[in-house]
Protein backbone atom coordinates (compact mmCIF):
# COMPACT_ATOMS: atom_id res chain seq x y z
CA UNK A 1 0.00 0.00 0.00
CA UNK A 2 2.83 2.41 0.80
CA UNK A 3 4.32 1.97 -2.67
CA UNK A 4 0.97 2.32 -4.45
CA UNK A 5 0.15 5.45 -2.46
CA UNK A 6 3.61 6.90 -3.07
CA UNK A 7 3.21 6.33 -6.80
CA UNK A 8 -0.24 7.92 -6.83
CA UNK A 9 1.00 10.93 -4.88
CA UNK A 10 3.99 11.33 -7.19
CA UNK A 11 1.77 11.18 -10.29
CA UNK A 12 -0.56 13.80 -8.84
CA UNK A 13 2.26 16.16 -7.90
CA UNK A 14 3.88 15.69 -11.30
CA UNK A 15 0.59 16.40 -13.05
CA UNK A 16 0.20 19.62 -11.05
CA UNK A 17 3.77 20.71 -11.83
CA UNK A 18 3.37 20.89 -15.61
CA UNK A 19 5.82 22.60 -17.88
CA UNK A 20 9.52 22.56 -18.62
CA UNK A 21 10.33 23.86 -15.16
CA UNK A 22 10.09 20.37 -13.81
CA UNK A 23 13.29 19.32 -15.65
CA UNK A 24 15.62 20.30 -12.84
CA UNK A 25 18.00 17.32 -12.44
CA UNK A 26 21.28 17.26 -14.34
CA UNK A 27 21.78 14.12 -16.41
CA UNK A 28 24.92 13.08 -14.48
CA UNK A 29 23.09 13.61 -11.19
CA UNK A 30 20.21 11.51 -12.51
CA UNK A 31 22.58 8.68 -13.42
CA UNK A 32 24.17 8.81 -9.98
CA UNK A 33 20.77 8.74 -8.28
CA UNK A 34 19.73 5.76 -10.39
CA UNK A 35 22.81 3.74 -9.51
CA UNK A 36 22.63 4.69 -5.82
CA UNK A 37 18.90 3.93 -5.68
CA UNK A 38 19.34 0.50 -7.23
CA UNK A 39 22.13 -0.33 -4.77
CA UNK A 40 19.98 0.79 -1.83
CA UNK A 41 17.05 -1.30 -3.08
CA UNK A 42 19.34 -4.33 -3.29
CA UNK A 43 20.53 -3.76 0.29
CA UNK A 44 16.98 -3.27 1.57
CA UNK A 45 15.82 -6.44 -0.16
CA UNK A 46 18.64 -8.64 1.13
CA UNK A 47 19.49 -7.24 4.57
CA UNK A 48 18.06 -9.29 7.43
CA UNK A 49 16.68 -7.68 10.56
CA UNK A 50 14.52 -5.07 8.78
CA UNK A 51 10.85 -5.07 9.75
CA UNK A 52 8.70 -5.97 6.69
CA UNK A 53 6.61 -2.81 7.02
CA UNK A 54 9.73 -0.66 7.32
CA UNK A 55 11.22 -2.48 4.34
CA UNK A 56 8.21 -1.52 2.22
CA UNK A 57 8.35 2.11 3.35
CA UNK A 58 12.08 2.38 2.57
CA UNK A 59 11.57 0.75 -0.83
CA UNK A 60 8.73 3.16 -1.63
CA UNK A 61 10.87 6.17 -0.75
CA UNK A 62 13.78 4.93 -2.88
CA UNK A 63 11.43 4.16 -5.78
CA UNK A 64 10.12 7.73 -5.70
CA UNK A 65 13.72 8.97 -5.97
CA UNK A 66 14.33 6.64 -8.93
CA UNK A 67 11.25 7.89 -10.77
CA UNK A 68 12.23 11.52 -10.13
CA UNK A 69 15.76 10.84 -11.35
CA UNK A 70 14.37 9.75 -14.72
CA UNK A 71 11.41 12.09 -15.12
CA UNK A 72 13.05 15.28 -13.85
CA UNK A 73 16.42 15.06 -15.53
CA UNK A 74 17.48 17.52 -18.15
CA UNK A 75 17.44 16.48 -21.80
CA UNK A 76 20.55 14.74 -23.04
CA UNK A 77 21.89 11.36 -24.04
CA UNK A 78 20.27 8.36 -22.36
CA UNK A 79 22.53 6.97 -19.63
CA UNK A 80 23.38 3.30 -19.24
CA UNK A 81 21.20 2.88 -16.12
CA UNK A 82 18.23 4.25 -18.07
CA UNK A 83 18.99 1.96 -21.01
CA UNK A 84 19.12 -1.01 -18.67
CA UNK A 85 15.86 -0.14 -16.89
CA UNK A 86 14.19 0.67 -20.20
CA UNK A 87 15.26 -2.51 -21.99
CA UNK A 88 12.63 -4.88 -23.32
CA UNK A 89 13.27 -7.64 -20.72
CA UNK A 90 13.02 -5.15 -17.85
CA UNK A 91 9.80 -3.69 -19.28
CA UNK A 92 8.29 -7.16 -19.58
CA UNK A 93 9.29 -8.02 -16.01
CA UNK A 94 7.84 -4.70 -14.86
CA UNK A 95 4.55 -5.49 -16.55
CA UNK A 96 4.43 -8.80 -14.69
CA UNK A 97 5.74 -7.47 -11.37
CA UNK A 98 2.43 -7.15 -9.56
CA UNK A 99 1.44 -10.67 -10.59
CA UNK A 100 4.85 -11.89 -9.44
CA UNK A 101 4.23 -10.22 -6.09
CA UNK A 102 0.82 -11.90 -5.74
CA UNK A 103 2.16 -15.36 -6.59
CA UNK A 104 5.39 -15.35 -4.60
CA UNK A 105 4.02 -15.67 -1.05
CA UNK A 106 1.91 -18.82 -1.59
CA UNK A 107 4.97 -20.39 -3.19
CA UNK A 108 7.14 -19.49 -0.19
CA UNK A 109 4.62 -21.10 2.16
CA UNK A 110 4.33 -24.21 -0.02
CA UNK A 111 8.10 -24.72 -0.19
CA UNK A 112 8.57 -24.20 3.56
CA UNK A 113 5.84 -26.74 4.33
CA UNK A 114 7.13 -29.44 2.02
CA UNK A 115 10.89 -29.06 1.55
CA UNK A 116 13.98 -28.21 3.56
CA UNK A 117 15.76 -25.56 1.50
CA UNK A 118 18.29 -22.84 2.12
CA UNK A 119 17.32 -19.19 1.75
CA UNK A 120 19.26 -18.79 -1.51
CA UNK A 121 17.66 -21.84 -3.11
CA UNK A 122 14.21 -20.71 -1.99
CA UNK A 123 14.84 -17.25 -3.46
CA UNK A 124 15.83 -18.63 -6.87
CA UNK A 125 12.96 -21.13 -7.07
CA UNK A 126 10.33 -18.63 -5.93
CA UNK A 127 11.62 -15.91 -8.27
CA UNK A 128 11.50 -18.19 -11.31
CA UNK A 129 8.20 -19.91 -10.46
CA UNK A 130 6.33 -16.75 -9.44
CA UNK A 131 7.46 -14.94 -12.61
CA UNK A 132 6.33 -17.88 -14.75
CA UNK A 133 2.96 -18.07 -13.02
CA UNK A 134 2.54 -14.30 -13.37
CA UNK A 135 3.10 -14.64 -17.12
CA UNK A 136 0.54 -17.47 -17.33
CA UNK A 137 -2.07 -15.62 -15.30
CA UNK A 138 -1.50 -12.52 -17.43
CA UNK A 139 -2.02 -14.42 -20.70
CA UNK A 140 -4.79 -16.77 -19.58
CA UNK A 141 -6.80 -14.53 -17.24
CA UNK A 142 -5.99 -10.83 -17.21
CA UNK A 143 -5.64 -10.09 -20.93
CA UNK A 144 -8.71 -12.13 -22.01
CA UNK A 145 -10.83 -10.40 -19.37
CA UNK A 146 -9.58 -6.99 -20.45
CA UNK A 147 -10.21 -7.80 -24.11
CA UNK A 148 -13.77 -8.92 -23.42
CA UNK A 149 -14.56 -5.97 -21.16
CA UNK A 150 -13.12 -3.32 -23.51
CA UNK A 151 -15.99 -1.10 -24.53
CA UNK A 152 -18.46 -3.12 -22.47
CA UNK A 153 -21.35 -1.47 -20.69
CA UNK A 154 -21.32 -0.52 -17.03
CA UNK A 155 -23.71 -3.39 -16.30
CA UNK A 156 -21.37 -5.86 -18.01
CA UNK A 157 -18.41 -4.61 -16.02
CA UNK A 158 -20.36 -4.91 -12.76
CA UNK A 159 -21.36 -8.44 -13.72
CA UNK A 160 -17.75 -9.36 -14.47
CA UNK A 161 -16.65 -8.02 -11.10
CA UNK A 162 -19.44 -9.92 -9.34
CA UNK A 163 -18.56 -13.17 -11.09
CA UNK A 164 -14.90 -12.68 -10.21
CA UNK A 165 -15.62 -12.04 -6.52
CA UNK A 166 -18.01 -15.01 -6.34
CA UNK A 167 -15.44 -17.29 -7.93
CA UNK A 168 -12.74 -16.08 -5.53
CA UNK A 169 -14.96 -16.71 -2.49
CA UNK A 170 -15.91 -20.19 -3.70
CA UNK A 171 -12.25 -20.98 -4.32
CA UNK A 172 -11.34 -19.81 -0.82
CA UNK A 173 -14.20 -21.63 0.92
CA UNK A 174 -14.18 -24.91 -0.98
CA UNK A 175 -10.74 -25.52 -2.43
CA UNK A 176 -8.26 -24.02 0.03
CA UNK A 177 -9.45 -25.98 3.13
CA UNK A 178 -9.19 -29.19 1.14
CA UNK A 179 -5.62 -28.38 0.17
CA UNK A 180 -4.62 -27.45 3.72
CA UNK A 181 -6.20 -30.57 5.22
CA UNK A 182 -4.75 -32.92 2.60
CA UNK A 183 -2.40 -35.65 3.79
CA UNK A 184 0.76 -33.90 2.60
CA UNK A 185 4.18 -34.87 3.92
CA UNK A 186 4.94 -31.62 5.68
CA UNK A 187 8.15 -30.78 7.49
CA UNK A 188 7.79 -32.01 11.03
CA UNK A 189 9.76 -31.05 14.08
CA UNK A 190 11.63 -34.36 13.83
CA UNK A 191 13.49 -32.94 10.81
CA UNK A 192 14.19 -29.64 12.54
CA UNK A 193 17.37 -28.76 14.43
CA UNK A 194 17.13 -29.23 18.17
CA UNK A 195 14.17 -31.63 18.15
CA UNK A 196 13.96 -34.67 20.39
CA UNK A 197 11.03 -37.03 20.67
CA UNK A 198 11.39 -37.03 24.50
CA UNK A 199 9.70 -37.33 27.26
CA UNK A 200 12.91 -36.89 29.19
CA UNK A 201 13.44 -37.99 32.76
CA UNK A 202 15.73 -35.89 34.94
CA UNK A 203 17.33 -37.45 38.00
CA UNK A 204 18.17 -34.92 40.70
CA UNK A 205 20.74 -36.39 43.13
CA UNK A 206 20.28 -35.72 46.82
CA UNK A 207 23.56 -34.89 48.50
CA UNK A 208 24.16 -36.19 52.03
CA UNK A 209 26.86 -34.21 53.86
CA UNK A 210 29.56 -36.44 55.31
CA UNK A 211 31.93 -35.06 57.91
CA UNK A 212 35.64 -35.71 57.74
CA UNK A 213 37.13 -38.66 59.63
CA UNK A 214 39.23 -36.33 61.78
CA UNK A 215 38.21 -36.66 65.43
CA UNK A 216 35.35 -39.01 64.55
CA UNK A 217 34.39 -41.43 67.33
CA UNK A 218 33.18 -44.96 66.78
CA UNK A 219 29.67 -43.90 67.66
CA UNK A 220 29.90 -41.04 65.17
CA UNK A 221 31.03 -43.44 62.47
CA UNK A 222 28.07 -45.72 63.15
CA UNK A 223 25.70 -42.75 62.98
CA UNK A 224 27.25 -41.60 59.69
CA UNK A 225 26.87 -45.08 58.20
CA UNK A 226 23.26 -45.19 59.31
CA UNK A 227 22.60 -41.77 57.81
CA UNK A 228 24.20 -42.87 54.55
CA UNK A 229 22.10 -46.03 54.48
CA UNK A 230 18.91 -44.14 55.25
CA UNK A 231 19.54 -41.38 52.69
CA UNK A 232 16.46 -40.65 50.61
CA UNK A 233 16.26 -41.94 47.09
CA UNK A 234 17.20 -39.43 44.39
CA UNK A 235 14.25 -37.36 43.31
CA UNK A 236 13.03 -38.47 39.90
CA UNK A 237 11.18 -35.67 38.19
CA UNK A 238 9.63 -36.67 34.86
CA UNK A 239 9.85 -33.75 32.45
CA UNK A 240 6.90 -34.64 30.25
CA UNK A 241 6.12 -32.08 27.55
CA UNK A 242 2.55 -31.25 26.63
CA UNK A 243 1.37 -33.75 24.07
CA UNK A 244 -1.74 -34.45 22.07
CA UNK A 245 -3.45 -33.08 18.95
CA UNK A 246 -2.71 -29.52 17.92
CA UNK A 247 -5.79 -27.41 18.78
CA UNK A 248 -7.51 -25.56 15.97
CA UNK A 249 -6.55 -22.17 17.42
CA UNK A 250 -2.90 -23.30 17.90
CA UNK A 251 -3.22 -22.23 21.53
CA UNK A 252 -3.70 -18.58 20.58
CA UNK A 253 -6.32 -17.68 23.15
CA UNK A 254 -8.16 -14.38 23.49
CA UNK A 255 -6.05 -12.05 25.64
CA UNK A 256 -8.61 -10.49 27.96
CA UNK A 257 -6.93 -7.24 29.01
CA UNK A 258 -7.58 -3.54 28.81
CA UNK A 259 -3.83 -3.03 28.32
CA UNK A 260 -1.78 -3.41 25.17
CA UNK A 261 1.81 -4.39 24.49
CA UNK A 262 2.66 -0.87 23.28
CA UNK A 263 1.13 1.00 26.23
CA UNK A 264 3.60 3.39 27.81
CA UNK A 265 6.91 4.11 26.08
CA UNK A 266 7.42 1.11 23.79
CA UNK A 267 9.50 1.75 20.65
CA UNK A 268 9.41 5.51 21.15
CA UNK A 269 11.88 8.02 22.51
CA UNK A 270 10.15 9.24 25.69
CA UNK A 271 9.12 12.86 25.72
CA UNK A 272 8.02 12.92 29.34
CA UNK A 273 7.62 10.61 32.29
CA UNK A 274 3.82 10.92 32.12
CA UNK A 275 3.94 9.44 28.62
CA UNK A 276 5.50 6.25 30.00
CA UNK A 277 3.18 5.70 32.99
CA UNK A 278 0.89 2.74 32.32
CA UNK A 279 -0.67 2.31 35.78
CA UNK A 280 -0.97 5.10 38.34
CA UNK A 281 -0.94 3.54 41.79
CA UNK A 282 0.04 4.54 45.31
CA UNK A 283 1.93 1.34 46.15
CA UNK A 284 5.25 -0.08 45.02
CA UNK A 285 6.81 1.84 42.15
CA UNK A 286 7.88 -0.53 39.36
CA UNK A 287 9.81 0.28 36.19
CA UNK A 288 10.30 -2.16 33.28
CA UNK A 289 13.14 -1.70 30.77
CA UNK A 290 14.71 -3.75 27.99
CA UNK A 291 14.15 -4.89 24.43
CA UNK A 292 11.19 -6.68 22.79
CA UNK A 293 11.49 -9.55 25.30
CA UNK A 294 10.62 -7.08 28.04
CA UNK A 295 7.85 -5.57 25.88
CA UNK A 296 6.15 -8.97 25.74
CA UNK A 297 5.73 -8.79 29.54
CA UNK A 298 4.09 -5.36 29.39
CA UNK A 299 0.47 -6.52 29.46
CA UNK A 300 1.08 -8.94 32.33
CA UNK A 301 2.98 -6.34 34.37
CA UNK A 302 0.21 -3.79 33.81
CA UNK A 303 -2.50 -6.22 34.88
CA UNK A 304 -0.55 -7.18 38.00
CA UNK A 305 0.22 -3.54 38.82
CA UNK A 306 -3.45 -2.56 38.58
CA UNK A 307 -4.56 -5.51 40.71
CA UNK A 308 -2.03 -4.66 43.44
CA UNK A 309 -2.11 -0.86 43.39
CA UNK A 310 1.40 -0.45 42.00
CA UNK A 311 2.68 2.51 40.01
CA UNK A 312 4.05 1.09 36.77
CA UNK A 313 6.26 2.70 34.10
CA UNK A 314 7.63 0.98 30.98
CA UNK A 315 10.49 2.07 28.68
CA UNK A 316 11.31 -0.68 26.18
CA UNK A 317 12.67 -0.60 22.64
CA UNK A 318 12.83 -3.52 20.22
CA UNK A 319 16.40 -4.51 19.39
CA UNK A 320 17.77 -2.45 22.27
CA UNK A 321 19.60 -4.11 25.18
CA UNK A 322 18.80 -2.86 28.67
CA UNK A 323 22.38 -1.74 29.45
CA UNK A 324 22.92 1.93 28.63
CA UNK A 325 26.44 1.68 27.23
CA UNK A 326 26.12 -1.17 24.73
CA UNK A 327 23.99 -2.03 21.71
CA UNK A 328 23.26 -4.94 19.40
CA UNK A 329 25.53 -4.97 16.37
CA UNK A 330 23.04 -6.37 13.84
CA UNK A 331 19.55 -6.35 15.38
CA UNK A 332 19.10 -2.68 14.42
CA UNK A 333 20.71 -2.28 10.98
CA UNK A 334 19.45 1.28 10.51
CA UNK A 335 21.55 3.99 12.13
CA UNK A 336 18.44 6.01 12.98
CA UNK A 337 17.06 3.09 14.97
CA UNK A 338 20.35 2.76 16.86
CA UNK A 339 20.24 6.45 17.71
CA UNK A 340 16.64 6.12 18.92
CA UNK A 341 17.70 3.18 21.08
CA UNK A 342 20.49 5.24 22.65
CA UNK A 343 18.23 8.25 23.20
CA UNK A 344 15.55 6.11 24.83
CA UNK A 345 18.05 4.54 27.21
CA UNK A 346 19.59 7.92 28.07
CA UNK A 347 16.20 9.37 29.01
CA UNK A 348 15.38 6.37 31.20
CA UNK A 349 18.77 6.26 32.94
CA UNK A 350 19.49 9.99 33.22
CA UNK A 351 15.98 11.29 33.98
CA UNK A 352 13.34 8.71 34.88
CA UNK A 353 15.34 6.85 37.53
CA UNK A 354 15.41 10.09 39.50
CA UNK A 355 12.03 11.60 38.60
CA UNK A 356 10.01 8.37 38.98
CA UNK A 357 12.09 7.08 41.92
CA UNK A 358 11.23 3.41 41.36
CA UNK A 359 11.35 0.91 44.20
CA UNK A 360 12.00 -1.95 41.78
CA UNK A 361 13.53 -1.80 38.29
CA UNK A 362 13.01 -4.93 36.19
CA UNK A 363 15.17 -5.41 33.08
CA UNK A 364 15.20 -8.09 30.40
CA UNK A 365 16.88 -8.58 27.02
CA UNK A 366 17.66 -11.19 24.40
CA UNK A 367 20.72 -13.30 25.12
CA UNK A 368 23.93 -12.10 23.46
CA UNK A 369 25.08 -15.51 22.20
CA UNK A 370 22.45 -16.00 19.48
CA UNK A 371 23.70 -14.94 16.02
CA UNK A 372 22.41 -11.47 15.19
CA UNK A 373 22.44 -10.34 18.83
CA UNK A 374 26.14 -9.86 19.40
CA UNK A 375 26.72 -6.64 21.30
CA UNK A 376 29.16 -3.81 20.70
CA UNK A 377 29.97 -0.64 22.66
CA UNK A 378 28.05 2.53 21.97
CA UNK A 379 30.41 4.81 20.03
CA UNK A 380 29.60 7.77 22.28
CA UNK A 381 30.32 5.99 25.56
CA UNK A 382 33.97 6.24 26.72
CA UNK A 383 33.60 3.66 29.51
CA UNK A 384 33.17 0.79 27.04
CA UNK A 385 35.26 2.10 24.15
CA UNK A 386 37.39 -0.60 22.56
CA UNK A 387 35.88 -3.43 24.62
CA UNK A 388 34.30 -6.61 23.26
CA UNK A 389 33.01 -9.99 24.35
CA UNK A 390 32.59 -10.77 28.06
CA UNK A 391 34.70 -7.79 29.10
CA UNK A 392 32.24 -5.46 27.33
CA UNK A 393 29.21 -7.13 28.92
CA UNK A 394 30.78 -7.04 32.40
CA UNK A 395 31.70 -3.35 32.13
CA UNK A 396 28.38 -2.26 30.65
CA UNK A 397 26.36 -4.28 33.17
CA UNK A 398 28.40 -3.00 36.11
CA UNK A 399 27.89 0.60 34.96
CA UNK A 400 24.16 -0.03 34.55
CA UNK A 401 23.77 -1.57 38.01
CA UNK A 402 25.62 1.36 39.58
CA UNK A 403 23.33 3.93 37.92
CA UNK A 404 20.03 2.09 38.38
CA UNK A 405 20.55 1.27 42.06
CA UNK A 406 22.15 4.58 43.11
CA UNK A 407 18.82 6.04 44.25
CA UNK A 408 17.88 3.06 46.40
CA UNK A 409 16.00 0.99 43.80
CA UNK A 410 16.30 -2.78 43.72
CA UNK A 411 17.37 -4.09 40.30
CA UNK A 412 15.92 -7.40 39.13
CA UNK A 413 17.54 -8.87 36.01
CA UNK A 414 15.28 -11.41 34.30
CA UNK A 415 17.63 -13.86 32.65
CA UNK A 416 17.20 -14.57 28.90
CA UNK A 417 14.85 -17.41 27.99
CA UNK A 418 15.74 -20.31 25.64
CA UNK A 419 15.33 -19.62 21.93
CA UNK A 420 13.56 -22.08 19.62
CA UNK A 421 15.51 -23.16 16.51
CA UNK A 422 12.31 -22.77 14.45
CA UNK A 423 9.19 -20.61 14.28
CA UNK A 424 6.89 -22.29 16.80
CA UNK A 425 3.41 -21.22 15.54
CA UNK A 426 4.54 -21.98 12.00
CA UNK A 427 5.50 -25.48 13.11
CA UNK A 428 2.15 -25.95 14.88
CA UNK A 429 0.26 -24.87 11.77
CA UNK A 430 1.74 -27.79 9.87
CA UNK A 431 1.76 -30.40 12.65
CA UNK A 432 -0.72 -33.01 13.84
CA UNK A 433 0.62 -33.37 17.39
CA UNK A 434 1.91 -30.75 19.81
CA UNK A 435 5.03 -32.78 20.60
CA UNK A 436 6.19 -32.43 17.00
CA UNK A 437 6.99 -28.79 17.76
CA UNK A 438 8.93 -29.18 21.00
CA UNK A 439 12.65 -28.47 21.19
CA UNK A 440 15.48 -29.02 23.65
CA UNK A 441 17.55 -26.35 25.34
CA UNK A 442 21.21 -26.93 24.65
CA UNK A 443 24.21 -25.13 26.15
CA UNK A 444 21.93 -23.14 28.42
CA UNK A 445 22.29 -20.74 30.16
CA UNK A 446 24.38 -18.51 27.89
CA UNK A 447 27.49 -16.68 29.02
CA UNK A 448 25.76 -13.37 29.68
CA UNK A 449 23.48 -15.07 32.21
CA UNK A 450 26.50 -16.28 34.15
CA UNK A 451 27.87 -12.73 34.09
CA UNK A 452 24.58 -11.38 35.47
CA UNK A 453 24.57 -13.93 38.28
CA UNK A 454 28.19 -13.22 39.23
CA UNK A 455 27.69 -9.46 39.30
CA UNK A 456 24.37 -9.68 41.16
CA UNK A 457 26.12 -11.59 43.93
CA UNK A 458 28.39 -8.58 44.40
CA UNK A 459 25.52 -6.10 44.91
CA UNK A 460 23.01 -6.10 47.75
CA UNK A 461 20.51 -4.23 45.56
CA UNK A 462 20.70 -6.52 42.49
CA UNK A 463 19.21 -9.95 41.86
CA UNK A 464 18.62 -12.23 38.90
CA UNK A 465 15.49 -14.23 38.15
CA UNK A 466 15.67 -17.47 36.19
CA UNK A 467 12.44 -18.08 34.29
CA UNK A 468 13.72 -20.94 32.14
CA UNK A 469 11.33 -23.37 33.79
CA UNK A 470 8.47 -20.93 33.22
CA UNK A 471 9.22 -20.66 29.50
CA UNK A 472 9.98 -24.42 29.41
CA UNK A 473 8.06 -26.16 32.24
CA UNK A 474 9.49 -29.53 31.16
CA UNK A 475 13.04 -28.15 30.92
CA UNK A 476 15.26 -29.11 29.11
CA UNK A 477 12.36 -29.91 26.78
CA UNK A 478 10.43 -26.82 25.68
CA UNK A 479 6.82 -27.43 24.71
CA UNK A 480 4.97 -25.38 22.11
CA UNK A 481 1.70 -25.37 24.08
CA UNK A 482 1.29 -25.61 27.86
CA UNK A 483 -2.13 -25.98 29.49
CA UNK A 484 -3.79 -25.21 26.16
CA UNK A 485 -1.91 -21.92 25.68
CA UNK A 486 0.76 -21.23 23.07
CA UNK A 487 4.07 -20.44 24.79
CA UNK A 488 5.91 -18.50 22.07
CA UNK A 489 4.54 -16.23 19.40
CA UNK A 490 7.60 -16.82 17.17
CA UNK A 491 11.07 -18.22 17.89
CA UNK A 492 12.00 -16.27 20.98
CA UNK A 493 9.17 -14.03 22.24
CA UNK A 494 6.66 -15.21 24.82
CA UNK A 495 3.01 -15.06 23.78
CA UNK A 496 0.96 -12.46 25.69
CA UNK A 497 -1.65 -15.00 26.74
CA UNK A 498 1.05 -17.19 28.24
CA UNK A 499 2.69 -14.33 30.14
CA UNK A 500 -0.65 -13.73 31.86
CA UNK A 501 -0.76 -17.42 32.81
CA UNK A 502 2.67 -17.34 34.49
CA UNK A 503 2.66 -13.80 35.87
CA UNK A 504 1.84 -14.72 39.48
CA UNK A 505 4.81 -17.08 39.71
CA UNK A 506 7.09 -14.62 37.91
CA UNK A 507 6.08 -11.76 40.21
CA UNK A 508 6.67 -13.95 43.26
CA UNK A 509 10.21 -14.59 42.05
CA UNK A 510 10.73 -10.89 41.42
CA UNK A 511 9.49 -10.20 44.92
CA UNK A 512 6.42 -8.12 44.07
Amino acid sequence: ASQLLAGGALAFVWWKARGEGRRFVHERTASGLLVAGLVVLLVIATRSGIDPVDRGMYAAAVTVVLVLAVAARESGPVSWPERMLGSAPMERLGGLSYGTYLWHWPLVILLERTLVLGHGTTLVLVALASTGLAKLSMDLVERPVRARSHGATHRANVSAIGIGLTGTLLLGLLVVPGVLEADVDQIRAAERPGFTPAPVTITVPVEVPVESDAGQTAADAVDADAASTAAPEPEVRPAVPTTGPVPGDLGAIDVDSTYGERDGCVNVVPGSLEQCVVVEGDGTRVMLMGDSHASKLNIAFAEYAEANGFAYVVVTTNGCAWQQTLRYRDALPIDGAKRACAESRDVAYDQFVDSFAPDVIVVMSHDFATPGYTVEPRPDEPTTEGLSGDELVVTATTDAIDVLTAGGAELVIIEPIPISPFHVPGCLSGADAIEECQFVTTDWPPGDTEIYRTLADEYDAARTVDMTDLACPAVPVCSAIVDGVQVREDRDHLYAGYTLAIIDELMARIGL
